[in-house]
């Protein structure tokens, strides 16, 4: 099971706020989905693909603790 408050709070600490609305359903899927468009919707310096590559870090590390 995800854990849901950790993640969130991990990827607002990255800079992507907008997981704070994510549903208690929501599939570690959609927490990738939001981190992509984040990015696409950035203006993808270093900064936002470091950010990135940690969220995606976070998220895959959230998906093995829950498998």
């Amino acid at each position: 099971m995800i854990d849901h408050a950790t993640l969130r709070n991990a990827l607002a600490d990255l800079g992507f706020p907008s997981v704070m609305d994510m549903p208690e359903d929501a599939t570690i899927h959609d927490y990738y989905l939001t981190v992509s468009d984040a990015w696409l919707a950035s203006d993808q310096t270093e900064e936002d693909a470091i950010a990135c590559a940690e969220a995606r870090q976070a998220i895959l590390f959230q998906s093995r603790l829950s498998a």
